[in-house]
């Protein structure tokens, strides 16, 4: 299996993965401690579905931190690992680029293939949540221990098989 396969595999076979933004200035429900947190990288658990190219679908409510960042700064990338008794032994893909909100037809469609997913997650109704996709300008895979690259764009035309 070659490494964009490798990354597939493991795209398709987890749900979450852990997104990591740009801080932004704090928010008016921000205490202290958050402004902290300007600037700097700040990553948190999510859930995500692929769309018809393989794509990450991010379903966030407007009211997390990550979509605060997202706004101010839409560079993000995301982590998605498979689990095992020895993490740094494990594959691991991280996905850099810039997440969208997307509208219309697109988030229609994006809708779909979250729902897919996911056909338990109500939340994808409530008027707080957005619907972002991560246009992905490069890849980090580790295929465990010792096995590692970046791809570049020309090498992930889909990253759907």
């Amino acid at each position: 299996m070659g490494e964009l396969e490798e990354v597939r595999a493991l795209l398709s076979g987890q749900r979450s993965g852990t997104l990591a933004t740009i801080g932004s200035a704090p928010g008016p429900t921000s205490t202290s401690a958050g402004a902290g947190a300007a600037g700097f990288p700040f990553g948190s658990v999510v859930a995500y579905a692929l769309d018809d190219e393989g794509s990450p679908l991010l379903c966030l409510s407007d009211l997390a931190e990550h979509s605060r960042n997202l706004a101010a700064d839409p560079r993000a990338s995301l982590l998605v690992a498979e689990p095992g008794p020895d993490p740094l032994a494990a594959p691991r893909v991280t996905l850099v680029g810039r997440v969208w909100v997307l509208h219309g037809d697109e988030r229609t469609r994006g809708l779909a293939a979250y729902r897919r997913a996911f056909p338990d997650a109500g939340y994808v109704d409530f008027a707080d949540f957005q619907l972002y996709r991560l246009e992905v300008r490069t890849i980090r895979h580790v295929a465990g221990f010792g096995r590692m690259s970046w791809l570049e764009p020309d090498q992930k035309p889909s990253l759907r098989s």
